[in-house]
């Protein structure tokens, strides 16, 4: 979290310890930490570049067998880019942190399910 940002999650951020990702853009980018609010992930773009939204998202958990919930509705609320331990590159980490919009009940219940599956142990 950047210092001096409020909290927007109304539940718990869950650190994702496995192989997470969300799939946007036609790429799959590594999940940090989700809820059943939101999601922040990383990803990788040339400089002077972000993500560009698109309507809805996927989430892939890749431990074991592959499941997903698709069709995830989301809003990008913040855009960050991340340090460099190198100095300059011609690719740039960031991070995008979102918010779920408007989930329908099988995507509820598929998230209840997963993440105390996967992420809650």
């Amino acid at each position: 979290m950047v210092v001096g940002m409020n909290e927007r999650r109304n539940t718990q951020r869950i650190k994702a310890q496995e192989d997470i990702f969300v799939q946007v853009n036609d790429c799959l980018c590594k999940v940090h930490d989700i809820s059943l609010d939101g999601i922040a992930f990383d990803y990788q773009v040339k400089p002077d570049t972000h993500i560009n939204g698109t309507a809805t998202l996927e989430i892939f958990f890749m431990s074991g067998p592959i499941l997903y919930i698709e069709n995830i509705p989301y809003t990008i609320v913040a855009d960050i880019p991340l340090l460099e331990k190198n100095g300059r590159s011609a690719v740039m980490h960031r991070r995008a942190c979102t918010r779920f919009d408007d989930l329908n009940f099988r995507q509820i219940v598929s998230f209840n399910h997963l993440m105390a599956d996967h992420l809650l142990g």
